[in-house]
């Protein structure tokens, strides 16, 4: 692996506080996969075609979750209703490839995000791991 430059890790822990849940400039849509879907119906206590209907809206041939207001259609009181079986984008943020560049890292994200910087360190290699299978390390 070529050197990168956090290579000592990046701290993060995601504080719940919705931030990322609004829609502003590149991060407007949070695309859901067929998992995704039936993970967030069953855990709302709905059939697929029921939570699809009422939430979810086709974006250039990919299904993303509606907005409302300007943030994300399950964001309530500040607070995600599906926390638990969040769609993956939502797993994996802040980890995605273009977050990773050092001034977008330290720009926007830290700016939006208040979990950068906390917690537990992330190495190199589970930052690599997110970033290939999609999925968070526990």
């Amino acid at each position: 692996m070529d050197e990168v430059w956090y290579r000592n890790g990046l701290k993060f822990c995601c504080q719940q506080c919705g931030q990322c849940c609004w829609d502003e400039g590149d991060y407007t849509e949070v695309y859901v996969e067929k998992d995704d879907l039936r993970q967030m119906a069953a855990y709302m206590d709905l059939y697929p075609d029921a939570f699809y209907r009422r939430f979810v809206k086709n974006s250039e041939g990919f299904d993303v979750l509606r907005s409302r207001d300007g943030a994300c259609i399950m964001l309530r009181g500040g607070r995600c209703r599906v926390y638990p079986v969040r769609p993956r984008q939502c797993r994996t943020w802040p980890f995605w490839v273009e977050n990773l560049r050092r001034h977008v890292w330290y720009g926007e994200v830290r700016k939006r995000c208040p979990g950068v910087g906390k917690g537990y360190k992330y190495g190199v290699d589970e930052i690599e791991k997110i970033l290939l299978s999609g999925e968070p390390v526990s």
